[in-house]
């Protein structure tokens, strides 16, 4: 008789095989499908690529797990699922706090395994384990502790984070530095298209963190000496401004594309992606991607195409350390010669990692007994998406980019959502 599939609780937004409309992966929530950060999507969408078997079967928990009550929420993956994956980012981090609690909270109360892939420390370059805060600290500690319980091991995005645990009190042999999911669940080698001469025609996708001081001045020298060039901003805000023209909490910073009425909007030069799938194949035209976002950096790279990080803290600087990404520090972002960078970058480096670092991830799923496709040149969920039609990019304005839709409806959702996220 055939054993049932293993049924998989993942921690995402959404299947990323069900395809969302620009307007609603917006809508559905607060913070969307993305949890704020479209980034989220690649990780989570290549842990799925990766653990989505002929023997499994994957149920995305839209961000609910710690969001309900915690006892009622742990008797129902007790009871429906046979195990519970979370693929995490930067979630050491004050902000994140009130959200891990809350997982530590249902994870101390399930009776199944549960695996944790890719969590970082966020803190300001040049801090150590000394300098958190004492309530992150707890935090941090009872939440690796919970998750030890249940699991193997923790996979931990680069040495930064590993020390900190270790600082905390963990053993090493329990922490896996793995970095990011999000370079091993697409598939690919890690090569990169050729170098090429970066002219002013070359085509450059830009990212940027609109918090950071010098964002702007970034953003418009890059954007200027590049005139074939667009941003991909990543907020659930600024996806917002593209559907609908709603100005962002950043408006204030004028040189910035966070209005309508910024010159980037007016003359059409942005993207911004609801599906990681999207996101990787618009890439690939582009000669190189750039700036302070490290999953629009490691699009990039899925793409194959070239690319630079900015780092400006621990856990961009862990990731890109780990994989051999290039990049520079935060102050490149005053100066933003882009040619020099890329004339300093080593690609090589990245696509010599590759290998070795896809292998280290084999090893964690294969000591967690996660069963996978690491390595299946025709994995289930490539099978599954071929018939999948998902949402374009949406361009400035929502309503002229093709299959996009500009719903009042949509819109009135959100901002009620985003009333009650105020609120909170």
């Amino acid at each position: 008789m055939t054993s049932r599939p293993e049924r998989v609780l993942v921690r995402a937004g959404k299947d990323p095989l069900v395809p969302m409309s620009a307007a609603r992966s917006l809508a559905v929530r607060r913070d969307g499908v993305f949890g704020t950060n479209a980034g989220n999507m690649l990780f989570y969408t290549a842990a799925w690529r990766a653990l989505l078997t002929d023997r499994t079967e994957l149920f995305a928990d839209g961000y609910a797990t710690e969001q309900r009550s915690a006892r009622q929420e742990a008797e129902r993956l007790n009871r429906e699922y046979d195990r519970l994956v979370i693929p995490l980012a930067n979630a050491f981090r004050k902000s994140f706090l009130p959200r891990l609690d809350r997982l530590t909270d249902v994870i101390r109360l399930l009776d199944i395994p549960v695996s944790v892939i890719g969590v970082g420390a966020q803190f300001p370059l040049g801090a150590d384990a000394a300098d958190a805060p004492a309530e992150l600290r707890d935090s941090v500690r009872s939440f690796v502790s919970a998750v030890l319980d249940r699991s193997p091991s923790i996979g931990v995005r680069g040495g930064f984070t590993r020390d900190f645990l270790v600082a905390l009190g963990f053993d090493d042999r329990s922490i896996d530095i793995i970095g990011c999911p999000s370079l091993y669940g697409f598939g690919g080698d890690g090569v990169l298209a050729p170098r090429r001469e970066l002219t002013p025609d070359a085509r450059l996708a830009v990212t940027y963190s609109p918090y950071l001081r010098d964002a702007g001045t970034f953003v418009r020298t890059a954007t200027t000496a590049y005139p074939d060039s667009y941003v991909v901003p990543q907020t659930v805000e600024a996806l917002a401004l593209l559907m609908w023209g709603d100005p962002t909490p950043y408006a204030s910073k004028r040189d910035l594309p966070e209005t309508a009425s910024h010159e980037l909007y007016r003359t059409g030069r942005m993207r911004f992606f609801v599906d990681a799938t999207t996101w990787i194949d618009t890439l690939r035209d582009r000669d190189l991607v750039i700036g302070t976002r490290i999953h629009g950096t490691i699009a990039g790279l899925l793409a194959g195409v070239p690319a630079i990080l900015i780092a400006h803290d621990t856990r961009t600087r862990e990731l890109a350390e780990f994989h051999s990404i290039p990049y520079a520090r935060k102050s490149a972002m005053k100066s933003a010669n882009v040619r020099r960078l890329y004339e300093r970058a080593d690609f090589d480096a990245f696509t010599a990692s590759h290998g070795r670092n896809l292998a280290t991830f084999r090893a964690f799923l294969d000591r967690h007994g996660l069963a996978h496709t690491i390595g299946e040149a025709h994995a289930r969920f490539d099978r599954e998406l071929a018939p999948v039609e998902l949402a374009p990019a949406v361009h400035p304005p929502g309503a002229r980019t093709p299959g996009a839709r500009r719903s009042p409806l949509d819109r009135a959702v959100w901002r009620v959502t985003q009333a009650s996220r105020r609120r909170r």
